[in-house]
């Protein structure tokens, strides 16, 4: 829990309170993720201060509907606050106190933030910021930005070969959060992408020889460096085809053609 110190005088509580605003609004100039609330001190006073909560959505989706929650201890109450609906529950050191977005302030667009949650809070000269902040049931700091690509693929390898076409396979990789797929290269053009850990190049002049490399990427766009590469032949030959059943029409009862069809495909 972070404490914010106010001498009685108004001409000091003005002093401290933007240094307040500067240390909580530090946590996401790291780059965060996910659904995000900066807490910021806008004013303060011997009884009481004024402060607000961003809601940023750092995510990929559009967020419908949000909630944020905090603690303030005994002797600290929220008096107002605006732009969200608050409810509050007692507890043994203090209140528990949960703002929902407005409907006119939502849903909220990857990248946007919303109207800032502003409320004021009567205390004592000494004054407590909010503590266990949670958004969406997340911390309000957000998760760490990924910056983490997956490890490399391992053991890139010709698993077969047909006419005119190559299937490799590799060894899968790992990933501080997870692996989101593969891409598939020969030299720096992109032949394949897949989330598995095998693919097949088709499309190939027969007989012709290639050389491929695999790399692994997450959902945030961190991609692992490229595999060593291999070297693979295209299968030569023409791919058998499928011959019509022989039927006879003269048979008593006379075959059905449309069910003759659905059975051998």
């Amino acid at each position: 829990m972070r404490r914010v110190t106010l001498s009685l005088a108004a001409t000091a509580a003005l002093l401290v309170a933007p240094l307040a605003a500067t240390a909580a609004g530090t946590a996401n100039a790291a780059g965060a993720s996910g659904l995000v609330a900066d807490y910021a001190v806008t004013q303060s006073w011997s009884n009481g201060f004024q402060a607000s909560y961003t809601v940023t959505n750092y995510t990929n989706t559009t967020v419908n509907n949000w909630s944020l929650s905090f603690d303030l201890p005994t002797g600290e109450t929220v008096s107002s606050l605006w732009n969200g609906t608050l409810t509050s529950t007692s507890t043994s050191t203090g209140t528990h106190y949960t703002v929902t977005s407005p409907t006119w302030a939502s849903p909220l667009a990857p990248g946007a933030s919303a109207p800032a949650v502003g409320f004021g809070v009567t205390s004592g000269a000494t004054q407590t910021a909010p503590a266990n902040c949670t958004i969406n049931n997340q911390p309000c700091a957000g998760a760490p930005a990924d910056n983490a690509a997956p490890t490399v693929p391992g053991n890139l390898r010709s698993t077969a070969a047909g006419p005119g076409s190559i299937t490799l396979g590799w060894n899968a990789s790992t990933d501080n959060v997870g692996v989101a797929g593969y891409h598939v290269r020969e030299g720096s053009a992109v032949v394949a992408t897949v989330t598995g850990t095998s693919a097949t190049v088709r499309g190939l002049l027969q007989g012709s020889s290639h050389t491929f490399t695999v790399s692994a990427f997450d959902a945030a766009g961190n991609e692992s460096a490229a595999s060593a590469a291999a070297i693979a032949t295209a299968g030569t030959g023409t791919t058998p085809g499928t011959a019509a059943p022989y039927v006879d029409l003269g048979a008593y009862p006379t075959p059905s053609l449309p069910a003759l069809a659905a059975a051998s495909g």
